[in-house]
């Protein structure tokens, strides 16, 4: 029996359910399928503006098959979503992670479907070698005539704004000290020439750290395939800071697998408190719940 995963939201979180989805089907010697349904359901739940596309089949992921979904007129029917969603996974033992990995998992079945984001790299430590490999091979591939590295001297930051800006479990000021101390060590501490930003709030970005003037160079980020050029480009940098993001943390992981230095925040979200515990590797440096007491 295959393993199933529901994947959902964007680039980043598709690659933490991409990763425990293929690692639990590589232990059981079984098939990896996608449950894409999500994705087909734009016109009811996303509009346009912020749809997030599913990338990893144009990225030509080793996933095995798709799941066949209705059309999407159908969602429009009242309970017809939990009444198919019912159906299908009648038979399926149902696993939802919301982060943390727990012992639960490490007992699934094959025939399981997974739910969640399983941002914890205890999911796919024992393949992490070969999640590695299958990531960083396809955007390389995906980067291959459109995108270059980021110059051997240059930093990058990852500056995530918008919406995070309105929920407080993000820690939104606190996140503004800690992305103007990290340009701050990436210039005088790492002596990089230059620091690239890459942020969803370009204009916002520029008025926080408007103070380095042509030391920080902003970058029209490149939203084509949900970022995928963008994540190429951040897992080139010499030295990269990260937000609290799935997105840039798998461009911090790329990078950090060939030497380069990672700043992380100690901040990450309500849910996760400790993300040193969880989600980052040993070798990252953490910089402090007070970015104040640094200075």
């Amino acid at each position: 029996m295959p393993v199933i995963v529901e994947f959902e939201s964007g680039l980043g979180n598709q690659l933490f359910q991409f990763a425990a989805g293929y690692t639990l089907a590589k232990k059981h010697k079984t098939q990896l399928i996608a449950d894409t349904s999500r994705y087909n359901q734009r016109s009811r739940f996303q509009n346009g503006s912020n749809f997030r596309p599913f990338n990893l089949e144009d990225l030509h992921f080793p996933i095995d098959s798709y799941r066949s979904n209705p059309p999407s007129r159908l969602y429009s029917l009242r309970g017809f979503t939990r009444l198919f969603d019912f159906g299908k996974n009648a038979r399926l033992t149902k696993h939802h992670c919301p982060g943390a990995h727990t012992p639960v998992f490490d007992r699934l079945p094959d025939d399981t479907l997974l739910r969640g984001s399983f941002q914890d790299l205890s999911y796919f430590r024992e393949e992490s070698s070969d999640i590695y490999t299958i990531i960083k091979n396809r955007l390389e591939r995906a980067a291959k005539g459109k995108a270059s590295p980021l110059h051997y001297n240059y930093g990058a930051i990852h500056m995530r704004l918008g919406d995070y800006l309105d929920i407080p479990e993000f820690y939104p000021q606190w996140f503004e000290k800690f992305y103007h101390r990290a340009v701050e060590i990436m210039l005088n501490t790492h002596r990089c020439s230059k620091v690239i930003v890459f942020s969803d709030e370009p204009e916002k970005a520029r008025e926080i750290l408007s103070e380095f003037g042509d030391k920080v160079e902003f970058t029209d980020c490149d939203q084509t395939d949900g970022g995928v050029l963008d994540l190429y480009r951040m897992s080139t940098a010499t030295v990269l800071a990260i937000a609290n993001s799935c997105f840039s943390w798998w461009a911090a992981y790329l990078a950090s697998q060939t030497g380069s230095r990672i700043i992380a925040p100690r901040f990450w979200s309500e849910w996760c408190k400790e993300p040193e515990k969880l989600i980052y590797p040993d070798d990252w440096d953490i910089h402090g719940r007070s970015i104040d007491d640094e200075d």
